[in-house]
């Protein structure tokens, strides 16, 4: 991610961050919300389109594409409520986390299919994170306003 490391200031700091289908890749996602949050200007908001993906797997499959750390760091694979968690143990407010996984992943897979063979892994890897609990988010906080 593209911040400064953290307690070296930005003469500007943002008002608004997005992150779409990222974070998750991000190492680590934690790391990342620390940063936003110092680098938001006061009553500044954070955004990101996202995966939840709890660590615990039933599949072995799914288990071996997670020993190879390509796509999510076990470090982010997290359930709903720990992403929640997460952006408020961070200092963010005003956390709202939503489940719209019914909305995005059957479009999206059925699209990559229609992409030929190069990305029928992508969609069949989907396929499995989706059967074994994953989630996609829409997040949004704020950095609590300070007094002047």
């Amino acid at each position: 991610h593209p911040f400064k490391p953290l307690g070296e200031a930005d003469p500007f700091p943002f008002d608004k961050i997005i992150a779409l289908d990222c974070a998750y890749h991000f190492d680590t996602r934690k790391v990342f919300f620390e940063q936003a949050f110092e680098h938001l200007s006061s009553g500044g908001r954070i955004a990101l389109a996202d995966i939840c993906l709890p660590v615990a797997s039933r599949s072995l499959l799914r288990r071996m594409v997670d020993a190879t750390g390509a796509l999510v760091p076990r470090e982010n694979m997290v359930t709903i409520d720990e992403y929640e968690a997460q952006l408020r143990r961070v200092g963010f407010v005003d956390v709202s986390v939503r489940d719209i996984t019914d909305d995005v992943f059957p479009g999206f897979r059925t699209f990559l299919r229609t992409k030929g063979w190069r990305w029928w892994m992508t969609e069949w890897v989907i396929a499995l994170y989706a059967a074994d609990g994953a989630r996609f988010v829409l997040a949004s906080a704020a950095k609590p306003r300070t007094q002047s």
